[in-house]
């Protein structure tokens, strides 16, 4: 069976059991045979029927019933805005410079910029509802819902030892545009402030600029520079390409470099001024450095927005689309059947139900307001449905 086959008759046995649902709401079936209601919102209405809430005012009227003036308001909220789009920093010159640059600075000159960043990401946060995250743009998220949809998830499931039964790897991130689905995710405190607080709050200015310092500037997370094999290995490299940073070593090894072998360095041209000024007080209070090198070509916002996510301990995680899909894939029946998520959270296993080859009756609840004052779950549905 092709693939067109197989979609086709997915659509088929999805509306059976739709229509099985609306059956047995007399008042809304008759609706939907008139004419009057559309097979999704008959579903919809029997769905909500089905939980106690009551849909329309009479036998024959389309008009539901307003519960709250909060619902209300839901239902009139844009849906154009979801999922948020790509982060325009990547795309601006003046902020997504090279690490070789950021390695020039001056640590005033740095701290000039990344508080110019700071700004520029709380305007686009602010004014166009677009948080600190790289993403992807319209035809990348549907790319990746796609390969989501593909995906042979059997290749997920290893076998175990003596300790574990069985391993589920995972090391794809499909499915991980689920997040710009979810503008609320970055807002929301895992521990003590969010990430928008970090970009907000005067009182977090300083440990800000601390944090982006270490991480990005001094590379003190190794996102950017890497490992030489040998001491020597900096003879080798092409100085148009790549350039060298210095690193305290909190370890004797074989590659550490002492204050007088850095010295040397300089005094040789293959290190600079601004190397030494990087690394300050540190050459005479530690023993050993790394001597790293990087490519001088490396754009440097990729790794402020993942320091700004990982720096500050302050930032929620999605449940994998692509693990959900898995489990739901092994362990309901072939049929399909019903997943009940009492912490719904931030969609991942809504968005790898509706992805499943499985007919699924996802049902989700979670303490959480905000994400559905912005009707996060029903545009995954509705992206889904629109664009795959």
């Amino acid at each position: 069976m092709d693939r067109k086959e197989f979609a086709k008759r997915k659509k088929l046995m999805e509306e059976k059991v739709k229509l099985k649902l609306i059956e047995k709401y007399p008042h809304i079936h008759q609706l939907y045979q008139n004419g009057e209601l559309t097979l999704k919102k008959a579903y919809d209405a029997s769905q909500s029927e089905m939980l106690g809430v009551e849909t329309f005012k009479s036998k024959g009227t389309k008009s539901f019933i307003t519960h709250s003036t909060r619902i209300e308001k839901e239902e009139k909220t844009s849906t154009s805005t979801l999922p948020f789009g790509k982060n325009p920093i990547g795309d601006n010159p003046k902020y997504n410079i090279t690490f070789e640059e950021v390695n020039k600075m001056s640590y005033n000159e740095f701290k000039s910029f990344i508080l110019s960043v700071r700004v520029y990401l709380l305007q686009q946060w602010d004014s166009n509802n677009i948080p600190p995250y790289i993403g992807k743009d319209k035809s990348g998220i549907i790319d990746d819902i796609q390969k989501l949809i593909d995906f042979d998830v059997k290749r997920m499931w290893k076998k175990g030892d003596d300790i574990y039964e069985y391993i589920i790897s995972n090391d794809y991130h499909y499915g991980s545009s689920c997040n710009q689905f979810q503008p609320s995710l970055h807002k929301t405190r895992a521990g003590s402030v969010s990430m928008y607080d970090v970009l907000k709050e005067p009182s977090l200015e300083l440990k800000f600029i601390r944090t982006l310092q270490r991480n990005v500037k001094k590379d003190r997370m190794y996102m950017i520079s890497k490992m030489m094999k040998s001491k020597d290995d900096y003879k080798n490299l092409d100085n148009k390409k790549y350039g060298l940073i210095i690193i305290p070593a909190f370890r004797d090894f074989h590659l550490g470099f002492d204050k007088k072998e850095i010295e040397k360095l300089k005094t040789d041209g293959v290190l600079k001024e601004y190397h030494i000024r990087n690394i300050g007080t540190e050459l005479d209070t530690q023993k050993l450095f790394h001597l790293r090198y990087f490519k001088k070509d490396e754009k440097i916002v990729k790794h402020i927005i993942h320091t700004l996510r990982v720096g500050f301990s302050n930032i929620p995680i999605n449940f994998s689309p692509l693990v959900s899909r898995y489990l739901y894939e092994r362990y309901l029946p072939q049929s399909g059947g019903i997943v009940y998520d009492s912490s719904s959270g931030w969609g991942g296993r809504l968005m790898g139900s509706i992805c499943s080859n499985k007919n699924i009756n996802y049902f989700g609840c979670d303490v959480n307001s905000n994400i559905f004052t912005t009707r996060s779950y029903k545009r995954i549905g509705e992206f889904i449905r629109g664009e795959i």
